[in-house]
């Protein structure tokens, strides 16, 4: 599979979202409230996705090589949540 998203490490900072190797801004919240939870959260996850994607492909790998029974329902699971980050 190819990823067709930016590559990288990303952080967020003040309401942007940041490729750590670069330091360029690929992404940038309107009207981000550094006081609000609720914001500084989105912008948390918004960074953590690759991270987050990779994590979950290896799930996926690894349900998918295991012997347990119920490895298909959270294998289903996994795919979903890659399809909808990757497509």
């Amino acid at each position: 599979m190819t990823n067709k998203h930016t590559q990288g490490t990303f952080y967020a900072k003040d309401g942007q979202i940041i490729i750590e190797e670069t330091g360029k801004t690929i992404a940038v919240i309107p009207y981000f409230d550094n006081e609000s939870e609720e914001q500084k959260a989105n912008q948390q996850l918004f960074a953590a996705a690759p991270q987050l994607l990779e994590v979950l492909n290896k799930i996926n790998l690894a349900l998918l090589l295991s012997s347990e029974l119920d490895k298909s329902y959270w294998s289903k699971i996994a795919q979903r949540a890659i399809d909808k980050a990757t497509k």
